[in-house]
């Protein structure tokens, strides 16, 4: 009989194949078995304060190579501002209350989320101009979050118009178009607006080939945003590279004005530990459901050793136990 491992492990679900943000936005059954490690932990330390506090930091890049998780931690993140009465909420929350100590900040800091949640505004980078792909995540975003009443309104019509003009006859949406946006709808909804951009850097190798200066200047004056009232926007960007990486075509004075341009936010490093990942990859199996795999190796083993146990004489005769005889080919 062939056996294979799959009869004694198995993979949660949730990693079987990578993190969408666009597809899995807001999907309750995606963010199920998240890990909160130690370094998604210290990140939502420095970016959930920022939501319920005036005078702070509202623009974040996280920075790392492919796989270390950037996309499964906003993801969560987004899960945790969708409003309480989400269920995606919910199951981010019994996570944070799982991983986290009672009486922490983050606990804290989620519990003054405003009930109904912020608007997320999410979309996944491509070779376009910025302004396209900020007026898609916010359409989105809104379509999600307004009311059918408030997306009839004459500026989310306009803008809607906009975006897919801009997509079938490829004229160029205005930066002001976007800036303008943010302020009317941080309005309209009445609460935050949380604008993220996966694969960030696709964008910004678009704007160095096309010499779009205007797309990283729109990238300045959302981190530099600041809006009247209570309501802000929040800008979470994800990169495999710093700017300057993205830059390498441009001259030397071009490539410091774009480093200067990621300067203007707050640069969070996104990698775990050998040590982290190790405990990590033991978190992602499972072993609840498979058949237990040491009543397996015993058999195994047993049998192993009645073949060849008349080859593991010590020079007195005497015979070693199975027990040790596992130790030994281990």
């Amino acid at each position: 009989m062939t056996v294979t491992l799959t009869q004694y492990f198995e993979i949660h679900r949730r990693y079987h194949r990578s993190v969408n943000l666009e597809r899995d936005l807001h999907r309750a059954d995606a963010v199920e078995g998240y890990v909160l490690t130690e370094r998604s932990a210290a990140t939502l330390a420095r970016i959930l304060p920022a939501f319920s506090e005036t005078k702070t930091n509202r623009a974040w890049t996280l920075t790392g190579v492919y796989g270390t998780g950037k996309s499964a931690f906003v993801h969560y993140l987004t899960s945790l501002c969708s409003g309480q009465k989400n269920k995606a909420h919910q199951v981010a929350l019994d996570i944070a209350r799982y991983f986290l100590p009672e009486n922490s900040p983050e606990l804290e800091a989620i519990a003054n989320l405003p009930e109904k949640g912020l608007l997320n505004a999410v979309a996944t980078g491509q070779q376009e101009s910025l302004t396209l792909t900020l007026a898609r995540a916010l359409t989105d975003g809104a379509e999600r979050f307004l009311s059918k009443k408030q997306r009839k309104s004459d500026f989310f019509m306009r803008l809607v118009d906009e975006r897919y003009e801009a997509e079938y006859s490829g004229v160029k949406i205005k930066t002001k178009t976007i800036l303008d946006a943010l302020k009317e709808l941080t309005q309209l909804a009445k609460t935050h607006i949380l604008l993220v951009v996966d694969e960030l850097g696709k964008n910004l190798e678009y704007a160095a080939r096309h010499q779009g200066q205007e797309d990283l200047y729109l990238l300045q004056q959302i981190a530099e945003l600041e809006l009247k009232g209570e309501h802000q926007v929040y800008f979470i960007g994800l990169l495999h590279q710093s700017f300057g990486g993205y830059s390498d075509r441009l001259s030397v004075t071009e490539q410091n004005e774009w480093n200067k341009i990621q300067g203007r936010f707050e640069d969070i490093p996104f990698s775990e530990s050998p040590n982290q990942m190790t405990r990590l990859i033991g978190q992602v199996i499972d072993r609840t459901k498979a058949e237990p795999i040491e009543a397996c190796v015993n058999s195994f083993a047993g049998e192993w050793y009645e073949a060849l146990g008349k080859r593991f004489r010590n020079r007195k005769s005497r015979r070693i136990s199975w027990q040790m005889f596992i130790l030994y080919i281990h």
